[in-house]
């Protein structure tokens, strides 16, 4: 390992040891990019899937976001720095925790595939620093070349390679900053608690069960053993975590030789408390460190020869309990669900603030009968458990100019190993709780829930996976007269292996045709022939033929020239993309364990019995057809930029289970290839560019309208046209719609076989049948949304720089029930909210927004209702970061190109209608983070 490490850090320091002065005047300062002006380049370079074009030639539509401006702002994922950018492509960051706060992206209402230089892999381990491009892949003719796996629209992220010019470059940065949780959900204090329990037994007809001498002591806190008053929230969680990062980068280019390295290492400490009787951290702490490397080679004038390599090591501390982790083969998702953390915030959201003193007089964790697990102990005296996540992957690729044989031909070869290891290390321990008794003779008792158990100190390998993927390619480009030809055909192999499973290996071969006339008329066609061996023989393959059409108009004779418009393109596609759901050779039968055993004979001997699993079914992919239409305008000598795409995707045989199945056949049913559904919207990306004397700025703004709708799910008859969903939103949600509070009791209508008091629900009777049933169920409001927009801007004057990026989302509801929502949940023992003051009362009768108060669930009131719905609109000031560039003077003596200074902020400000919790996830669980940070950029 030490050699390792040498030789990495010897390649950094040899690199830049020659610098001309050329490449000195060309890299000094060169640390604010003009994207906005690049991407209006009709001679701008667009990464696709194993091609490149011209922005010019492309029929398709894609979104392309160029790494300068990811890096803007230093994030510790490339995921993050997405938000916002690209029309079409959404983010819903749902998790917060250091390591585990990726978001989810959704496409075009569909979760796309990821790749990497191609080929899918972990989002988590590339950085923006290794970014040179993200092209977002929408529509069926960029994706149809990967076949099977093209239906939800791709990421595709291509890495940093050699310099754009001849010379040597390294750059060194420094960032250390904190973390702030935002907005979390409030709990009320234990007096307060204990007024309003008492008012809600009140209202169940039942007695009161604090006294006002318990309330004054909860309030004045004269008696913190039998009378606490615990802040939960403050009690786990600090107001910061400290957070630093270093990344070390070079690049460069010789005459027969180009090169991208980096090395970075980030450490990020977790919001939670410790306590100091520990000699280990039970904190949400996060390490990674990470190396890349790509390398090109000239073996000749005519022969290229290509190595990439990556390593990363990663390391997630959390509280005692093991993490629970799931791979999608389809997406190449990793996703990482720690227990113990989720527990901790459900016991708290689960907990009153006079549940149990934290500590006893003799110092043990507190305690009861109704309460004995102690939320301190869970997050402190549970001991630890770490995730190690180890992965590494290398490219080699060759590729040669074939001319000197046929004029136009070349050929090209890939081949690709990536491997992941998930080691996980527990260290868990159990701990008890007591509840302290003062008895009549004034002596104090302890009565002991649950036991101590020594430390647990057990590791193994949850996840190991790797992945060999091959590409064999050749093709041909010949121009005459305005005429061009590019044809090509390519043959795809990966083998992947997932833990234990057998492998899972798609074949693709795959044919384009690109046909220009005289760079006006535009005909794109890809093909590909894609399959798998975890379907059945003879279901594994179908065909994936997709075409489009592009004019450039600008180019035409008529064109008026040096007018308002500069540049115009017409563009439309058409295609067939399919999808993969891999389950496990799914059209086998299969049997697993009774789960208990057939009892045989006199001594009663037990026998292993077994069931048969789900019934098989012989699968196909899903599918989707997908037609796109769009223009392309530059306006005032390009300064002004504009793209409009609306879209049509059909999607078929979706794997579904039958609607009218039923339970008498005692088996799991399968999912079958029917359902249908439809996604249509409209995409628009404007942008300005200028530059006034030494100002220069650029703004851009994105909007994307989306929905999806059920066109067939196989639902059975159904007695009212509301209760049918084919046809409804995907996304929709389901319940009653409630129609103001009861007055007098016994009015309805409600729930059915509920007798109703004033401060109830009423519902809508929509079959007018005098009572609340599922025959009333109808759809209430979307959970996903139809509107996401996101506006970028930079500005440089001089040495200065300022960007920021705004992101939102509109047309979304959240369904607020359940647990932070509902008073006195946990049956009947959980907390109550300050929402919860806005309840019916006689007195408040007029101005009420909450139903009465009820000690536990209310079969009436807590159900899924129109009325729990609120809107979750926000507009986020997702990145701001300010610096400041030096350059020449002392610098040149010190061959120092540039330095620029910087602060940032992620996650900055939110604007919402939601002021109890964070719109974007609910603040329920741990909670996503403000990150405020500084730091130095050093270019050699």
């Amino acid at each position: 390992m030490n050699n390792y490490i040498k030789i990495i850090f010897s390649l950094f320091f040899l690199a830049p040891s020659a610098v001309p002065a050329a490449a000195h005047a060309y890299a000094a300062g060169v640390l604010f990019q003009d994207t906005a002006r690049q991407a209006a380049r009709q001679d701008s370079i667009y990464p696709l899937f194993f091609t490149t074009k011209q922005k010019d030639q492309l029929v398709s539509a894609v979104g392309f976001a160029d790494g300068a401006a990811l890096r803007a702002v230093p994030l510790t994922g490339i995921g993050n720095a997405l938000t916002g950018r690209i029309a079409g492509l959404a983010t819903i960051q749902d998790a917060g925790e250091p390591g585990n706060d990726q978001p989810l992206f959704l496409l075009r209402g569909r979760t796309p595939l990821v790749l990497v230089d191609g080929i899918p892999r972990n989002i988590y381990t590339i950085l923006p620093e290794q970014v040179a491009s993200v092209t977002v892949l929408k529509d069926a003719l960029s994706a149809a070349a990967l076949g099977l796996r093209g239906a939800d629209g791709v990421i595709l992220i291509t890495t940093r390679k050699e310099a754009k010019q001849r010379g040597h470059n390294m750059d060194f940065s420094i960032n250390t900053g904190i973390a702030q949780p935002l907005k979390q959900r409030e709990l009320l204090s234990a007096a307060a608690y204990a007024e309003l329990y008492n008012e809600a037994l009140q209202n169940d007809g039942r007695p009161a069960l604090y006294t006002a001498d318990d309330i004054v002591k909860y309030r004045n806190g004269s008696a913190p053993y039998t009378h606490p008053d615990n802040n939960w929230y403050a009690r786990v969680m600090e107001k910061q975590a400290p957070y630093q990062r270093y990344v070390l980068s070079a690049n460069g280019k010789t005459d027969a030789m180009g090169y991208f390295l980096s090395i970075d290492y980030l450490e990020q400490d977790g919001l939670l408390n410790q306590s100091s009787l520990n000699s280990y951290s039970t904190n949400v702490d996060y390490k990674r460190f990470g190396f890349r490397g790509n390398v090109s080679i000239d073996l000749s004038p005519r022969t290229k020869l290509s190595l990439n390599i990556h390593g990363s090591s990663r390391r997630r501390n959390a509280p005692g309990g093991a993490a629970s982790l799931s791979f999608a083969p389809n997406t190449g998702r990793l996703d990482i669900s720690t227990g113990s953390i989720s527990g901790l915030f459900n016991s708290i959201l689960n907990t009153p603030a006079n549940a149990y003193p934290v500590y006893n007089p003799d110092g043990s964790f507190g305690g009861n009968q109704l309460f004995s697990n102690n939320i301190w102990g869970q997050a402190t005296g549970a001991g630890y458990s770490q995730i190690n996540m180890n992965d590494g992957l290398a490219d080699l690729v060759l590729e040669r100019d074939m001319s000197d044989v046929w004029k136009g031909w070349w050929v090209k070869g890939t081949a690709s190993y990536t491997m992941e290891i998930i080691h996980n290390i527990i260290r868990n321990k159990s701990f008890a709780t007591y509840e302290m008794k003062v008895t009549g003779a004034n002596d104090t008792i302890y009565r002991q829930f649950g036991s101590i158990g020594e430390q647990a100190n057990t590791s193994g390998v949850s996840v190991r996976n790797g992945s060999l993927f091959m590409d064999f390619s050749t093709g041909v480009s010949r121009s005459w007269n305005e005429h061009h030809l590019d044809v090509a055909l390519q043959y795809q192999r990966s083998s992947a292996r997932y833990g234990n499973q057998l492998p899972f290996v798609i074949k693709n071969g795959i044919f384009r045709a690109e046909y220009r006339m005289g760079n006006r008329y535009i005909l794109d066609v890809v093909t590909s022939y894609s399959g798998n061996n975890w379907y059945k023989p003879g279901h594994q393959y179908n065909f994936y033929p997709a075409a489009g059409l592009g004019w450039n108009v600008h180019n035409e004779n008529f064109f008026p020239q040096n007018s308002f418009f500069d540049q115009l393109k017409l563009r439309t596609n058409y295609g067939l993309v399919g999808r993969i759901d891999a389950n496990y050779f799914s059209y086998l039968y299969t049997y697993s364990n009774y789960g208990s055993a057939y009892y045989i004979g006199t001594g009663a001997g037990g026998v292993q019995g077994t069931e048969e699993s789900q019934l098989p079914y012989v699968r196909t992919t899903e599918k989707a057809l997908k037609w796109n239409i769009g223009a392309d305008l530059g306006m005032l000598n390009n300064r002004a930029t504009l793209s409009v795409d609306y879209y049509r995707n059909r999607f078929y045989d979706l794997l579904q289970q039958r609607g009218r199945n039923t339970a008498l056949l005692g088996a799991p049913y399968p999912a079958e290839n029917i359902g249908k559904s439809q996604y249509s919207g409209l995409e628009a990306t404007a942008g300005w560019s200028d530059k006034v004397n030494a100002f220069e700025y650029e703004i851009a703004a994105n909007l994307a309208i989306q929905r999806g709708r059920i066109i067939y799910n196989d639902q059975p008859p159904q007695a009212h046209p509301w209760m049918e969903t084919a046809g409804d939103r995907i996304g929709q949600q389901y319940g009653y719609i409630a129609d103001g509070f009861v007055t007098t009791a016994g009015e309805g209508p409600v729930v059915e076989g509920y007798r109703s008091v004033p401060g109830d629900l009423k519902y809508r009777d929509l079959n007018g049948d005098g009572v609340i049933n599922f025959y009333d169920v109808t759809k209430i409001g979307p959970d996903k949304p139809e509107i996401y927009y996101g506006i970028s801007a930079g500005f440089r004057f001089k040495g200065f720089d300022v960007s920021l990026q705004l992101a939102g989302l509109a047309n979304r509801m959240m369904n607020l029930t359940g647990l932070g929502e509902w008073e006195f949940q946990n049956e009947g023992r959980g907390p109550a909210f300050p929402h919860h003051y806005n309840r019916w009362t006689p007195e408040t009768a007029a101005t009420a927004t909450y139903p009465r108060l009820t000690a536990g669930f209310n079969p009436n009131n807590h159900v899924n209702s129109s009325f729990w719905l609120s809107s979750a609109d926000f507009l986020r000031l997702k990145t701001v970061a300010l610096g400041y560039t030096f350059r020449g003077g002392v610098l040149d003596r010190l061959k120092i190109k540039g330095c620029r200074v910087f602060a940032s902020g992620y996650n900055l400000l939110t604007f919402s209608g939601q002021d109890r919790f964070d719109p974007e996830n609910g603040s329920l669980g741990y909670p996503l983070q403000r990150i405020l940070n500084g730091g130095i950029s050093i270019k050699f």
